[in-house]
Order: C-alpha cells, then structure tokens, then sequence
C-alpha cells in the first residue's frame, strides 16, 4: 500500500502516512501491480491530468466528500487505462478539454474521467466538467462507471454527462449536464462494443442542439449491431433546446430497453412504464424514491444488481409483496435514508448555462 497525504513528508516509496506523497500522480508512479493507493483528505490541485495506465487501486480513505481531484479548468481530471485500473471515491471537479482532435479518437472527450480498456471509475461524483467532443463528464472506452454522481457537465458533442463507446454504466445518477448533441445525460456509441446501462436515473439534462427530436436526456447510435441494454433506468424530466422534454429518440441500429420509467414509453422493449416517479425531493436533488412509488419493485427479479449508489443491498422486496425485484433508478427504496453532506453542494452546482465559448 502506498500513501497519500497534503501534510505527509513526500519520501519514497511513500508506504506509510508519516512519508506519505503530497500528490496522488507520485504515489501512483511508485505502486507495483496489484497495490492499493489510500489518499485521505483534501483539496488535491492539479496542473496535469492524473494517469492510471497500471492495475492498480486509487481510493480516498472517506470518500468524495472530503477528496476532491481539481484539475483547476487546465485539462482533464484522469486517465484511466487497463483492467484493474480503478478509482474509487472522489470528486473529479473543473476538468476541460479545449483542443479538438479530428478523426475518431476519443482522446478529447471525457472532461472529467476518461476510462477506456476494461478500467472503472466507482463512488464518484463528477461535477462542473467540460469537453469540446463528447462525455462533459465521463467517457468510457469498453470501461465501466458504477455507483458515480454526474451533475452539472457540458459537452460540445452528445453525452454530457457520460459518453460511453462500449462498456458497462450501473447504479449512477446523471443529471443537470447540457450537451452540444443528443443526450445531455447518456450518450451510447457502440463502434467498440456493446453496452449496457442499469440501475441509472438520467434526470433535468438537456441539449442544445436545434433537433426537435434531439434528446435531453439518454440517445444513442448502435451501427454495428451489437448488443445495447437498458435496465431498471429512470429518464424523466429531460429537454430539448426549445424546453419541452425529450428524454429519448430512436437512434441507427437495434436497443433493448426493458423495465424503464420514462415520460413516454418507448417502442419495443418491455415492462416499461410512464408515471410519476414520486421522488423524496427531486427539486434539492434528492432522487430517492418515495413511498407508493411505482418504480419501486418494478425492476427485474433477476438481475446483476447487487446494490445501489447509497451502497444499500438490492434487489429488496420494497412493496412487500414477498418478492424481492429491483427498483427503477439509481436508489433502492428505504424507509430511512441517511441524506451526504454533498446533496446541498451537488444542488447549488446544478444550475449550469451553456458556456458558447466551447464551440
């Protein structure tokens, strides 16, 4: 294990917190295959991009509310690449890209994180980033997000909260980003692969783009075919540039979208619904669901889903009909919630305006 610290004395090879690094790239530089990275509090200020390219863990000792990555609006908050390549539990906040790169490479998207082969970023929020591409917040490469905050990003192109181009986003929230394209919350592209979103509340995103059918909230592009899931996803509440809601339009290729809540149901798929979700408090960004929720157990029986972005076990039987089957959206019903210290933050941020100088 190797050790992170503002006030640590910064002497390698850094394995305890009295010679703990001051920086988070150092320790990661000096970590062998396999080894853990604990960082404990702080303000961590960077001046270049942190790169995790080895299997290695990064993880703050408590969480997002108290380590935050602040890439200070000079470049991208980090790079992920490799499996077992992992960041876990902190807030990735003031990312931006401002070079476009022609071509296909995605290396001038994701403001915020950009994980690509087989790494994940988890227990995250991701807040107040930008791109002049896609993915404001996240974009993931054949990667995966799980159990991460996406509010208050902005991409050029589509996605901007999350780009994803093959991979897995599970038990996230994306919510307030405004992107350039379709999907201000979640964009899907499957040139490198298939693609599956469960468990995720997609909520108040919107696009810019003049489209009448562009999207707010969740659009895709499957040319390829290949396999695109939707499960157990809340998208409610999104827009289009004129203001109404628009939370999803039919892309190119096929997409599977089953036991969704959605403004209006989509064509095919299965066991979706339209209704009001009843959130605790969606307008302070509490999007907990209330009792009497028609989403609560309206998820599948058997599902991949072990927990939700509260950390809280699923599926449970909710509605108490002695079946226990997944809630719709990010969060798992309970009777008694405990509320982070970050939902008031994540609230005041929220309110983003289109930024024209990104175009």
């Amino acid at each position: 294990t190797r050790y992170v610290s503002l006030s640590g004395q910064h002497i390698p090879p850094f394995t305890n917190w009295t010679t703990a690094a001051t920086n988070v790239q150092a320790a990661i530089n000096a970590a062998l295959p396999d080894e853990l990275i604990l960082v404990t509090n702080g303000l961590y200020a960077l001046t270049n991009e942190l790169r995790i390219t080895n299997r290695i863990w990064v993880k703050s000792v408590n969480g997002p509310d108290h380590t935050i990555l602040d890439a200070q609006q000079f470049n991208r908050c980090v790079y992920l690449s490799g499996s077992g390549a992992v960041l876990d539990g902190f807030s990735l906040i003031n990312g931006k890209i401002t070079n476009y790169l022609q071509g296909a490479s995605l290396d001038d998207c994701g403001g915020g994180a950009y994980c690509t082969s087989n790494s994940r970023i988890r227990n995250c929020i991701v807040m107040s980033n930008s791109t002049v591409n896609a993915g404001g917040g996240i974009c993931l490469a054949n990667a995966k997000a799980e159990c991460c905050r996406v509010a208050g990003n902005q991409s050029v192109k589509g996605g901007g909260g999350i780009f994803i181009n093959g991979g897995l986003i599970e038990n996230c929230v994306s919510d307030h980003n405004i992107s350039g394209e379709g999907g201000g919350g979640i964009h899907c592209d499957t040139w490198l692969g298939s693609i599956q979103v469960q468990g995720c509340t997609i909520i108040n995103n919107r696009t810019t783009m003049a489209d009448p059918i562009a999207p707010g909230g969740l659009s895709y592009n499957n040319p390829t075919f290949a396999p695109l899931d939707i499960f157990e996803c809340l998208v409610v509440d999104n827009s289009r540039a004129s203001g109404a809601i628009r939370d999803f339009t039919d892309g190119i290729g096929n997409i599977w979208i089953a036991h969704c809540c959605m403004s209006v149901i989509p064509p095919g798929g299965s066991n979706n619904i339209s209704a009001n979700p009843m959130f605790t408090d969606a307008d302070h960004g509490d999007y907990r669901l209330n009792y009497g929720s028609p989403c609560i157990d309206a998820g599948r029986v058997i599902t991949t889903l072990t927990q939700d972005l509260d950390g809280s076990l699923r599926p449970t039987d909710g509605n108490q009909d002695g079946v226990a089957a997944a809630d719709i959206g990010a969060y798992e019903f309970a009777r008694f919630t405990l509320i982070s210290p970050t939902e008031s933050l994540l609230h005041d941020a929220q309110r983003v305006e289109w930024d024209a100088s990104m175009t």
